[in-house]
């Protein structure tokens, strides 16, 4: 092959014999000034390999001379050629553009010599937007990252590939309201053209006045602001705004969403307000007559069957995609139940493609099934949530709807239908359990063809290093090059860092090590990476490495590894560990000690409602889901550890519907019962403690209703429950202990601080303090004597106060007159009786996690951290140095953290 890089002739005769010919000018330059190119060079702002041109001529086999003219032009080298199309592949002169090239290749001097000249586009078998949170939606595209299975997803990228949505296509979202003002969410919000903003005229004539972004039916205002999260949930679903470089993505980039709020704060509504919804939506219709809201989703149901309602579906004239419902049954639900041919009736699938325990199901009135567990979407306040429930399935099924219609606007919503259910992935998990059998697909029901199989993976990271000069005494910070998707091509999906203890991390063990938390998203091929693994113990060699993989599941093999030793904290100093940093987690935490001093930790997951656990095994905290069947599952949460180590949690639901449940882990699984399920919020701040034998007993407040302290113990066969003391806000705050013969002890506020105790026959209570409380947490000594941690007043800042049973008065001290907000308050005793307390000091909002103990003749105060607002909910146990271990809550970024104090 003739290129310029192995010439040899003289430049000089060469020019002067190329310029004869009229190729270029007497000087040595491309005759005149570049006209604009032949290409549309604003394709060349796509992504392509910089430098690079292919290049095609006109004859099939060129003059020499041509080619080498062109080349000369450009500075041009030939990397590659492809002989059976012609084509070559060039590299050019560093100091020039791809798109300089391409404008002098397309000049006159060139003219019928040369068929094109294009950029080496980065081509991309599924196209991806740079929303920074899309790798955590598995239902979108599923690699694994969440423990999956690969491809349990909708195929969402594979459809992007022909397309992202539509503006012109509007789906009205019925629900509780939308933050239309969220920064994923604004730019797709609906606006009625016909509406002239806050002139207190109803404009179109519809029979509502301003509604420029709908309407809100439970207030009967033009408002419909979401006050619950969960129209705001679906519509991030539905059509968050894609490529944006912001939160998360819909299954539609670009689409309308018209905000129908017809269910309250609390998440209840009419079917009369249903029904209003409903008509509003199908009252817009355009100049000819068409309906302009030809799909609504409708995360809602559980009301009984309505002729009404069925009416207003049917003559809606749109697709009325319905969640089927979350009792785990195949008990019809309305209006998902509704025979009517515009319905889509969806069940939820998990991340492993199996029908959720808790949705509905049946081959008779269920179509299929769609991801509806721990699903990511858009709340209000520009946050972002992780929920469960067919609530999350149904709107894939109505953004895979309005992807159809933006797909082929003369589909009518029948024909949409069809499509989608004859796309389904069929599933054997869903056969016999849905209609078809199957999970949505969007490519199908795009009616495309899947793409072409991608079998490369990324190329390995070689360069993984350790910065030692950010090693902490939790942390280590790691470097790298980024690969690729394709070898060094593209830019990759998920970063996989695992780590060991002492161990080198190999093939054989990769999949027993380790999983750091919070890995990048990976960046385009060749930029630099940084990561800081967190949670790790101090003064500790770690040996870690990573994988890479790809948007189809294609997995790199192993990176080199290196090792660091995390520093030793000194005697006195406190080691801070992130145990969970995945949104707001932390909120409600109790710790318990194992007998190797390793912590066991039960918290709240506010961003999905779920319960949790963390357990330090020694090397890594081990996170294990322990509930999720319903929202807002353990609000309120007590861990106590049985004789063999094992995990036990009392925990509430945080509703006004609410439950007492116990949860323990058997060594394999948890077993789950519910204690006290009265619809009246009992279960609100549960307290735990196991007796001999490891029977729980716990104390609880009732909240609705009449309120109480109750109390309920497990006798070996059965529940035995006990109201302590009736009244107003009766133990709103309640901690328990047990003595030596297994008798409660329980400290609860009532009109102030009260203590009662079980003697056996009867309850005897005390009231300890008269002023009013807003936490407190109990122990007892080795004499049996209660000793009682508590904060007073409802002010801010508050007051930590201390008081102890001597035998026959209660001695009351003021340890801290700056302590922070409720909840805030845990006591521990040494072996000596000497109290150790962790709670919030300073203001609610800018508060420092604090830990005060009893020397014997005076408090010892220290801040444990006080990185903005920490501390609150915290809870404190002693290891058997005697050293206070911390479990508690980070404001400031969401997270639950460990604090624990370095020995003497």
């Amino acid at each position: 092959m003739f290129t310029a890089k192995h010439t040899k002739l003289n430049l000089g005769v060469l020019v002067t014999a190329l310029a004869a010919w009229g190729v270029l000018g007497s000087s040595g330059t491309a005759l005149g000034d570049p006209p604009p190119a032949q290409q549309d060079l604003a394709e060349a702002q796509l992504d392509h390999v910089p430098g690079e041109l292919l290049v095609n001529f006109v004859d099939e086999a060129p003059d020499a001379a041509i080619v080498l003219a062109a080349q000369l032009v450009v500075g041009a080298e030939e990397l590659k050629a492809f002989p059976a199309i012609g084509v070559r592949l060039w590299g050019l002169d560093p100091g020039l553009s791809v798109e300089q090239g391409m404008q002098l290749l397309a000049g006159p001097a060139f003219a019928g010599l040369i068929e094109f000249a294009e950029p080496n586009y980065i081509v991309h078998a599924l196209d991806f937007p740079n929303d920074p949170l899309l790798g955590d939606l598995w239902g979108l595209h599923n690699i694994g990252q969440t423990g999956g299975t690969l491809d349990a997803d909708i195929d969402a990228p594979e459809a992007w590939d022909s397309q992202t949505g539509s503006s012109s296509v509007v789906v009205g979202i019925i629900d509780t309201g939308i933050d239309y003002t969220h920064e994923d969410l604004a730019a797709n919000i609906w606006i009625n053209p016909g509406e002239i903003p806050d002139n207190g005229i109803d404009d179109d004539g519809n029979g509502f006045i301003d509604d420029v972004m709908g309407w809100d039916f439970v207030n009967d205002d033009n408002n419909p602001m979401d006050d619950n999260d969960h129209g705001t949930h679906t519509s991030g679903t539905v059509g968050a705004v894609g490529d944006n470089g912001i939160g998360v993505v819909g299954v539609n980039w670009t689409v309308t969403l018209m905000p129908l709020k017809f269910l309250n704060a609390g998440g209840f509504g009419t079917n009369a307000d249903a029904i209003d919804a409903i008509l509003y939506a199908a009252s817009f219709e355009d100049e000819f007559g068409n309906k302009i809201v030809r799909i609504t989703n409708n995360s809602w149901g559980g009301g009984r069957k309505s002729n009404a309602l069925k009416q207003a579906i049917e003559s809606s004239g749109a697709l009325f995609v319905a969640a089927a419902g979350n009792s785990g049954s195949s008990r019809k639900m309305y209006p998902a139940g509704y025979p009517l041919d515009n319905i889509i009736s969806v069940a939820a699938t998990d991340h492993n493609d199996e029908l959720a325990g808790f949705s509905n199901y049946s081959d008779s009135w269920v179509d299929l099934g769609a991801p509806g567990v721990d699903v990511l979407s858009t709340t209000p306040g520009n946050t972002y949530s992780t929920f469960s429930g067919t609530s999350m399935a149904a709107p894939h099924v109505a953004g895979v709807a309005a992807l159809v219609m933006a797909h082929d606007p003369a589909l009518g919503i029948l024909a949409v239908k069809d499509q989608i259910m004859a796309g389904v992935d069929l599933l054997p998990w869903l056969e016999g359990k849905t209609l078809t059998g199957g999970r949505l697909n969007a490519l199908s029901a795009l009616g495309e063809p899947p793409p072409p199989p991608d079998t490369t993976p990324p190329d390995a990271v070689t360069d993984l290093a350790v910065d030692g000069t950010a090693t902490t005494f939790d942390s280590i910070n790691l470097t790298w090059t980024a690969t690729g998707d394709d070898g060094t091509i593209g830019t990759a999906s998920l970063y996989d860092v695992r780590y060991l203890v002492n161990v080198p991390v190999t093939e054989g063990n990769w999949d027993g090590a380790t999983q750091a938390q919070g890995e990048p998203l990976p960046q385009p091929s060749g930029a630099p990476e940084t990561f800081t693994v967190t949670g790790l113990s101090g003064g500790t060699t770690y040996f870690l490495a990573l994988k890479v993989a790809d948007e189809v599941g294609n997995v790199s093999v192993l990176s080199n590894v290196v090792f660091e030793t995390t520093l030793t904290p000194p005697p006195g100093s406190w080691a801070i560990q992130t145990v969970n940093a995945s949104g707001d987690v932390g909120r409600y935490t109790s710790i318990a000690l194992d007998g190797v001093d390793n912590p066991h930790i039960s918290y709240h997951d506010e961003t999905n409602g779920t319960l949790k656990y963390a357990r330090w095994t020694g090397s890594a905290w081990d996170l294990q889901l322990v509930d999720d069947t319903e929202s807002d599952v353990g609000n309120y949460t007590s861990i106590a550890l049985d004789s063999s180590g094992n995990a036990r949690i009392a925990y509430a639901r945080g509703r006004s519907v609410s439950w007492l449940k116990y949860a323990r882990w058997t060594g394999s699984v948890w077993a789950i019962e519910t204690v006290d399920s009265q619809a009246s919020g009992v279960g609100w701040d549960a307290s735990l403690a196991l007796d001999a034998a490891g029977n729980p007993h716990i104390s609880h407040h009732r909240h609705w209703g009449q309120q109480a302290l109750k109390y309920v113990r497990w006798d070996g066969s059965k529940w035995v429950k006990q109201t302590v003391e009736h009244g107003s806000s009766v133990g709103r705050w309640t901690s328990i202990a047990l003595d030596g013969s297994g008798n409660a002890h329980i400290s609860y506020s009532a009109g102030g601080l009260k203590y009662a105790r079980w003697t056996g026959s009867s309850w005897d209570v005390q009231l300890v303090d008269s002023v009013s409380i807003s936490a407190t947490s109990l122990e007892l000594d080795g004499a049996g004597n209660p000793h009682i941690s508590y904060t007073t007043g409802f002010g801010a800042p508050k007051t930590l106060t201390y008081a102890r049973w001597t035998g026959s008065a209660w001695d009351i001290q003021v340890v801290d007159d700056s302590a922070g907000f409720a909840s805030s308050t845990s006591l521990e005793l040494d072996a000596s009786g000497n109290p150790h307390i962790a709670y919030l000091s300073g203001v609610y909002g800018d508060g420092d996690l604090t830990y005060a103990r009893w020397t014997g003749s005076t408090w010892e105060i220290e801040v444990v951290d006080s990185v903005g607002d920490v501390g609150l909910y915290a809870s404190v146990a002693l290891d058997t140095a005697e050293n206070p271990c911390i479990s508690y809550y980070d404001a400031t970024n969401g997270d639950l953290k460990f604090a624990r104090k370095a020995g003497p």
